[in-house]
């Protein structure tokens, strides 16, 4: 019992560890282009431009410690 405890808590850490940044990332741009362009041209309206703007700017930080990592070479691959 212990031992199955530990390696599904093994399991989740390398998920957590490894995916949600990425996974974080193609969630942010999935709802900017769904929010942008999608939604937009399914209702036939203008894109709501100053809400695109604030989702970018709330998004900016998870591109910027993405990159950061990437460069400092701290991917989650340890």
């Amino acid at each position: 019992m212990k031992a199955a405890f530990l390696a599904m808590q093994s399991a989740a850490l390398c998920a957590v560890r490894k995916w949600w940044r990425p996974l974080v990332q193609l969630g942010i741009g999935g709802s900017l282009i769904v929010n942008g362009v999608v939604v937009p041209l399914m209702t036939r309206t203008y894109p709501d431009l100053t809400g695109l703007a604030a989702c970018i700017v709330a998004a900016a930080p998870f591109a910027a410690i993405r990159a950061w990592e990437k460069a400092k070479g701290t991917t989650g691959n340890e």
